[in-house]
């Protein structure tokens, strides 16, 4: 029927009128939702572990009325053991033919990561409106008031508008307040850890940089102080070497040829004088005058023998300065004191120097060179 009315007395029963009929006379005045100026409007609360609380209130939704006259203590189910979940605490308007009431309840939301919402059922006969969504972490023994988030005032669960527009959110601001506290808390906390967390990290980082420097600067230490000791000693003992080499040599050849020089030089004067004498008694004097010219010509041949002696006690300073010059050379050779060195014939001594490869002992160290003078 189109047109509805009311309200007649009856007569014989002819006028019945039923509660949905006698509801709507609050059509139009008064919006389905939760009384803002009643009791706590419903407010849900934490209470105790996994306790939380109804407040007093009254709504009105699909022409029926409910009151909670005093706070409605609820039970929320127990978390999960590694998933999380969002429970909601709704209020039924239940008109089926074998129910007929209005409830409080706690409809419990499915576990997963990442859960969401459970949806509410609205169909002809049942409604369901949430009074607060509850976050019901995996693990947890306890619901704080920051894991509750009331719906009353929202779209979903209104408040009653029409003649009544008082408004008041004390409740809400105090949830507001304590959701506000508690994520502040955990950023703080948060920031407390990751700088904790990256100062450790740059200790390490710094302690290993410093240690792996210094460690590095005396292992080059090491090795330059290890190199630089090992060529000296190796230069050291080189020279030390070749030094003793070269005068072993020098030495050696000079006393042996210069004793040698010596004593020949002394015995043919011995034995020329000796036959000299026994010579000048036979002869006669123009014979004597003959060999007289002949002694001055063999003093003049001695005098030759004297050069050579001379040069060769500069041997030395003209061996060495041949062993340094390190290359090949045909020139003339020189004394001490840088003057050319001549022959009987008064001219220049050519020396060439001549260095064969060398040869190398167990150590890696020369064993000799040689130097040959030519006598032009």
């Amino acid at each position: 029927m189109s047109v509805t009315y009311g309200f007649y007395n009856a007569k014989n029963h002819d006028r019945r009128y039923n509660s949905i009929q006698i509801s709507s006379i609050f059509d139009g005045i008064i919006s389905d939702g939760i009384y803002m100026s009643i009791g706590d409007h419903m407010v849900v609360k934490s209470n105790s572990g996994m306790m939380v609380t109804v407040g007093v209130g009254r709504a009105w939704f699909n022409h029926t009325w409910t009151l909670n006259d005093s706070l409605l203590p609820i039970e929320i189910p127990l978390s999960e053991i590694i998933l999380n979940r969002i429970d909601a605490v709704i209020l039924e308007v239940n008109a089926e033919e074998a129910v007929r009431e209005n409830t409080i309840k706690v409809v419990k939301g499915t576990p997963a990561t990442n859960p969401v919402r459970p949806l509410m059922i609205n169909t002809s006969a049942v409604h369901q409106y949430p009074l607060a969504y509850i976050y019901v972490g995996s693990g947890v023994t306890e619901i704080r008031q920051a894991n509750i988030t009331n719906m009353v005032g929202t779209s979903a669960t209104p408040f009653v508008t029409g003649i009544i527009d008082t408004i008041n959110i004390d409740d809400l601001i105090a949830q507001w307040g304590d959701q506000w506290e508690e994520y502040y808390a955990k950023q703080v906390a948060d920031m407390e850890r990751t700088n904790i967390f990256w100062k450790e990290q740059w200790a390490t980082w710094f302690l290993a940089q410093t240690t792996e420097i210094q460690e590095a600067y005396l292992a080059w230490e090491k090795q330059w102080t290890d190199w630089f000791n090992s060529q000296t000693l190796d230069m050291e003992r080189t020279n030390a070497f070749w030094k003793q080499q070269w005068e072993q040599w020098f030495y050696g050849y000079v006393n042996e040829y210069t004793a040698e020089m010596a004593d020949w030089r002394d015995q043919s004067q011995t034995d020329f004088i000796t036959w000299f004498q026994n010579l000048q008694a036979m002869l006669s004097s123009d014979v004597a005058a003959n060999m007289a010219k002949e002694i001055l010509e063999l003093q003049k041949r001695t005098k030759v023998l004297e050069v050579f002696s001379e040069v060769l006690s500069t041997e030395y300073a003209v061996y060495h300065k041949l062993y340094d010059s390190g290359y090949r050379t045909y020139a003339s050779v020189q004394d001490s004191s840088n003057k050319d060195v001549l022959d009987s014939d008064i001219d220049p001594v050519i020396g060439r120097t001549h260095s064969s490869e060398l040869i190398l002992d167990s150590d890696g160290n020369p064993i000799d060179a040689r130097v040959i003078f030519v006598t032009k």
